[in-house]
């Protein structure tokens, strides 16, 4: 590395009195200067890290500023990240690291050191440097304070998947605003960003032995989470902690850490090639997709043929209705003319009966007349008879009748 190329991890800190001398040492040994966040330490974290002052670490700044000794803050992880951002625009530095208590990270390559790797990187013209996470657990309590726990600590689980973005280290004096919050600190964000396609390894010991992680899951961690994070789904690491009755794991759930592997298999596994897995899976499912839907519209043409043939059967079942129907409709037209024929033939006799109706009323109304007169003239006739009878009898009656019956007789 030139003289004149500098690295700074900015190093973030809380009750770390087991690892902090470690992990500075191991900073500092790969040509990194440190900036350090006492994030209000209650144990020898400060003590300890203030031997490594003038000596790779510039400065051990306690955070916040203005907070209570007597209660340690709440852990907002926002203020941390928001802080190393700013440090990032204030200390003159080529490359930042954003870095934790509890991590060692290495170069790629074998037999170079993290600084000198970072500066093979800026030749190339990149700003960004990801790293491959391995993640370390106990599989004893053998651990103590001032333990490196590369040699005690051997065997890592898979990454989670939350954990699988490690863009954490960047160029100074990028071109626009700097973001570390959004991603919760896990994937730095600038414009212009370039990422170096090899990863850079990233050992991760959180977890110690069991009392040290009991303590610091459960006395110094969960209590001090802010809840706006946590809805963020940030330290999604500490839920299924929270059940857990021992966090000594079983060789058998971990993977021996193997630095001739990991580095053999960042190399033929870097970002590019994962993009073009990432690219060929996605072809893969599209591909997937296209068949499935290929044979989706094989079903849907299958169908629509099963349905083309039903309504062609329902159409000539149509036809053939239809040609009922013009059939009948020919027939109901021929019955409607005879009835139309009918009706006319009606109609003119009932012009004939009502004529005939009438003059037969009207002969009525002559006979009824007629029928009157005669009965007035029988009236009268047999009024006149009467008469002529009681004329008769009154005749009979009379002396002239009786005088002159023998006249009567004679004549007769």
């Amino acid at each position: 590395m030139s003289s004149a190329f500098r690295v700074i991890a900015i190093v973030s800190a809380y009750n770390e009195e087991d690892i902090i001398g470690q992990t500075l040492a191991h900073l500092i040994e790969e040509g990194v200067d440190v900036y350090l966040l006492d994030h209000a330490s209650t144990d020898h974290t400060h003590r300890i890290a203030s031997a490594f002052l003038g000596r790779g670490l510039i400065s051990i700044e306690p955070f916040p500023g203005d907070r209570d000794e007597t209660h340690p803050p709440s852990f907002i992880w926002t203020d941390i990240l928001t802080r190393k951002a700013q440090l990032s625009q204030e200390l003159t530095a080529d490359w930042f690291i954003h870095h934790d208590a509890d991590e060692f990270r290495e170069s790629p390559w074998e037999g170079v050191r993290l600084a000198d790797a970072i500066e093979r990187v800026d030749r190339l013209g990149y700003n960004a440097i990801d790293f491959e996470l391995f993640d370390f657990w106990p599989t004893d309590d053998r651990f103590r304070p001032g333990d490196d726990p590369r040699e005690m600590l051997r065997y890592y689980a898979p990454t989670d998947i939350f954990n699988k973005h490690q863009v954490k280290c960047w160029k100074s004096n990028v071109p626009g605003p700097l973001d570390l919050v959004s991603s919760g600190g896990h994937d730095v964000a600038f414009p212009n960003r370039r990422v170096f396609p090899l990863r850079f390894i990233l050992r991760h010991y959180s977890l110690r032995s069991d009392t040290q992680a009991k303590r610091k899951i459960f006395d110094e961690r969960l209590g001090r989470l802010v809840p706006d994070e946590v809805a963020r789904q940030w330290h999604v690491q500490y839920g299924p902690m929270r059940t857990r009755t021992t966090f000594i794991r079983n060789l058998a759930e971990l993977i021996e850490y193997d630095s001739e592997r990991a580095r053999f298999e960042l190399i033929t596994n870097h970002r590019g090639v994962e993009a073009l897995q990432s690219d060929r899976d996605a072809a893969r499912r599209d591909a997937a997709a296209q068949l499935e839907r290929a044979a989706s519209l094989d079903r849907e043409l299958e169908h629509t043929r099963a349905n083309v043939s039903r309504l062609k059967s329902a159409v000539d079942e149509c036809r053939a209705e239809a040609e009922r129907s013009r059939s009948e409709a020919t027939r109901i037209s021929q019955e409607r003319d005879e009835l139309l024929s009918s009706h006319a033939q009606l109609t003119a006799s009932y012009a004939q009966l009502t004529a005939a109706h009438e003059r037969l009323t009207s002969s009525h109304a002559q006979l009824n007349a007629d029928l009157v007169d005669e009965r007035r003239l029988v009236t009268r006739l047999l009024a006149d008879i009467r008469s002529l009878q009681r004329e008769i009898a009154a005749l009979r009656a009379s002396r002239t009748w009786r005088w002159t019956a023998p006249l009567r007789r004679l004549f007769e």
